[in-house]
């Protein structure tokens, strides 16, 4: 889910919506931790959709949701998402791989971004895979909470203003996560962004 957090964190940062679509629900089994965690990004008011390409699951829910928008696709090599672009348009037969039997995971086909004008309205850029995405480096340490909206909630709220919600007291949001207000895998990801904006600022 880091890649994940990390994702809606860049987007939130350039002002852009996302849309969580997770793909390949026919090998999730229904009490996979990831149903849960996809319930949690919706109710922290995230659009999220569960999306089957090989068995046309939620796939009128995404094609509302990219209807007469300009959409990117972007995510780690393998998931799906040329998959999920040639059965939303199947004339864009678009390449896709097999998945590998070593690791059991999709992979890396797309070489290039393509912006390709959908049958019903709107783009969507289909763009090739990634394992790490880089935060913004003028991204400030005092202004990551509001790029994790349970946090922007309580922010200005702990007893020092100045307060990084990592080890100073009367910190709400450690409070909000022992209290289990906050997920402690999301505060986890939090921490794991925050040392790397501050590692950054000392490298200047």
């Amino acid at each position: 889910m880091a890649l994940i957090d990390r994702l809606l964190l860049l987007a939130a940062y350039t002002g852009l919506t996302s849309i969580l679509a997770f793909n390949k629900v026919d090998l999730v089994k229904d009490d996979e931790a990831i149903l849960k965690q996809a319930e949690i990004y919706a109710k922290l008011g995230y659009s999220t959709c569960f999306t089957s390409a090989k068995q046309g699951i939620g796939l009128d829910k995404l094609q509302l949701l990219l209807k007469e928008q300009i959409t990117v696709l972007a995510g780690p090599s393998g998931v799906g998402k040329s998959s999920l672009l040639n059965t939303l348009q199947p004339e864009l037969s678009l390449q896709t791989g097999s998945v590998s039997d070593k690791a059991q995971i999709g992979k890396h086909t797309t070489r290039h971004v393509q912006l390709i004008p959908l049958d019903y309205g709107g783009f969507v850029a289909d763009t090739p895979g990634f394992s790490r995405l880089d935060l913004p480096k003028d991204l400030r340490r005092e202004d990551l909470t509001y790029y994790f909206p349970e946090m922007e909630k309580l922010h200005g709220l702990c007893k020092f203003n100045t307060c990084l919600h990592k080890q100073e007291p009367g910190c709400k949001i450690k409070q909000a996560v022992q209290d289990g207000v906050i997920e402690e895998w999301r505060y986890n990801n939090y921490l794991v962004f925050l040392n790397e904006v501050i590692a950054k600022e000392r490298s200047y």
